[in-house]
Parts: C-alpha cells; structure tokens; sequence
C-alpha cells in the first residue's frame, strides 16, 4: 500500500470517529516518515548504545564487586584483613604516641617489618 492510500484510510478512520485529531496527526506524521503504522504490527526496537554500554558497566561492576566480597571471605582474605589492621593500628599508635625519639622509632620500624612482611606474602602493599 503506497502512502496516499495509508492517508486515506487513516483520514476514514478520523472520519468514522475511530481516531482522534492527535491520533490522526499522528499517524500520518508516521506514515510520512516512512514508519509501519498498521495494527498489530510490531516496530522494530531501537537499542541505544548508551543502555548497552551502561548495562556491561554495571554488570562489570557488580562482577567486580562479587568477586572482592568472595575473595574477603576466604580464609586468607580475612587473614590478610586482620594483617592490614594490625599494619593501620600500628601506625596510629606511632602518630599518637607521645614517647621519647628511641620508642617511637622502635615502634616505626616495627610497623615498616609488618609492611615488609605483609608485601612478601601477599604480593601487594598493605
């Protein structure tokens, strides 16, 4: 069907009652553009890449996300969580410390070997 007739049976269609003037408008505008206006008849989705792009960020970073969460979770991710801790623990009490020079230095290099320590069996900083 060419696009005269499309105009024609969607100004009946008007004409009957069975399409408002908005409708009516509309239709045509569609029929115009070269869109398949007939009943029943699905229009072929149009995927924005942005929706894409956006939906694989997500998943990767809820991937990312379960991955940590597992790895936290493993006997020698919460044994490499206490290590930081007592790492972090050990330089607040050297910032706060009010000793002398000699103590404080103890304590410094004591955090350093901890670091040292914890690099060597983990392979990353603390």
């Amino acid at each position: 069907m060419n696009v005269a007739d499309e105009i024609s049976k969607l100004a009946d269609l008007k004409d009957r009652g069975a399409l408002t003037d908005a409708e009516f408008e509309m239709a045509k505008a569609k029929v115009l553009s070269g869109s398949d206006t007939r009943v029943g008849v699905d229009q072929p989705s149009k995927t924005s890449w942005g929706k894409v792009v956006l939906f694989v960020f997500l998943g990767g970073v809820a991937i990312f996300f379960a991955i940590g969460f597992y790895a936290s979770n493993t006997p020698e991710g919460k044994e490499q969580a206490k290590a930081r801790a007592a790492i972090d623990l050990c330089w607040s009490d050297y910032k706060t410390s009010r000793l002398p020079l000699g103590p404080r230095k103890l304590i410094a290099d004591t955090c350093d070997m901890m670091s040292k320590e914890f690099k060597e069996k983990y392979g990353v900083a603390p």
